[in-house]
């Protein structure tokens, strides 16, 4: 029978397993790969490949092992690690001597990798306060940028070799790495996105009327879990959905700042007199604006502004036409700075 390239490489493997030289990364591809097989090919396999007289793993080698394994590993939790020796102990009747003293010493030291399993198992959380940003690079290689007031979580035991669940809320941005057999998924609320490998930014903040995606490149599944609906993004599309219905609406975008500047509740604006700007201002804010014509006549406004932050619109405004701001009550009155040209 020929030897494949697997062949050599499992043959490998077993050697090292057998000798205790297996590096984190090898002895995590090495229990996904029995943990595949059915028990008489794995009972076959360590009959066939090699044997040896090592009667047990050193006590330092057992932690450089977990210890690999915390490390660079952490998506693979201890239910698969147990089922891997289960598998070996099920054919260990038919094993060297040598190898049941190896499966025989793991089983009894399990208390030692237990203080590793909340670890393993435990949620990573990453949240942000107002003005905060922080950035996340998940066990697939994929990057995550959480902004200002928000939060992305995930759980080893969603965040694995057969999916990628992640949760989060509020301000987002993900460059996902391809993986066309692990499907990623972003939970959020009244939402899911899932991506086989894209660039996208989403606003999802709870309490808000409406949640937004904008795709940069590659390709989404939108899914209301309201109403059920379910969309699919192309590049450049900016897709909201309304959370009391549930329901989407998808507009092409042809800037990119004009996308960003929409998932951050800015307001946009292309030589817009500034008297329309204002009244702008007044419907978003639900505010009075008073002021002279010939304070403001004349002037027009290309630029972006807060729609969620009042105080520093205004001040935009006052900057950069050289208006100065009181506060009267409920109105907010715009007047020409002193001793500044008309």
């Amino acid at each position: 029978m020929s030897t494949t390239a697997a062949d050599t490489k499992l043959e490998e493997l077993v050697g090292k397993f057998r000798s205790h030289t297996l590096t984190p990364d090898e002895i995590a591809e090495f229990r996904e790969v029995i943990a595949r097989m059915p028990d008489d090919e794995v009972a076959e396999t360590f009959s066939r490949y090699g044997d040896s007289d090592i009667s047990e793993i050193p006590a330092e080698s057992f932690e450089r092992i977990i210890a690999g394994i915390r490390a660079k590993t952490a998506h693979r939790h201890k239910p698969q690690f147990i089922s891997v020796i289960r598998r070996f102990t099920a054919v260990a009747a038919i094993m060297t001597q040598p190898l049941i003293g190896v499966i025989v010493w793991l089983v009894v030291n399990m208390g030692q990798y237990s203080k590793y399993r909340q670890v393993l198992a435990s949620d990573t959380e990453i949240t942000t306060s107002e003005g905060e940003s922080a950035t996340l690079r998940l066990p697939d290689g994929s990057e995550a940028i959480v902004r200002s007031d928000s939060r992305l979580a995930y759980s080893m035991r969603d965040f694995n070799d057969r999916e990628r669940v992640v949760s989060g809320a509020g301000e987002l941005q993900l460059e996902v790495t391809p993986a066309a057999d692990r499907p990623f998924v972003l939970k959020s609320p009244g939402l899911e996105v899932k991506v086989l490998g894209t660039r996208f930014s989403l606003t999802a903040r709870e309490g808000a009327a409406s949640a937004m995606l904008y795709l940069e490149s590659g390709s989404v599944e939108m899914k209301s879990t309201a109403s059920g609906e379910t969309v699919v993004i192309k590049p450049n599309e900016l897709a909201t959905m309304n959370y009391s219905t549930g329901r989407f609406t998808i507009e092409n975008m042809d800037n990119h700042n004009d996308a960003r500047a929409r998932l951050r509740g800015d307001i946009s604006f292309a030589g817009t007199p500034l008297t329309t700007v204002i009244d702008t201002l007044a419907k978003t804010y639900d505010r009075k604006f008073v002021y002279t014509a010939t304070d403001v006549a004349g002037k027009t406004f290309t630029g972006y502004l807060p729609g969620t932050d009042i105080t520093e619109a205004v001040e935009i405004i006052c900057q950069i036409f050289n208006l100065e701001a009181t506060t009267d009550g409920e109105n907010i009155r715009l007047k020409r700075k002193p001793g500044s040209a008309q």
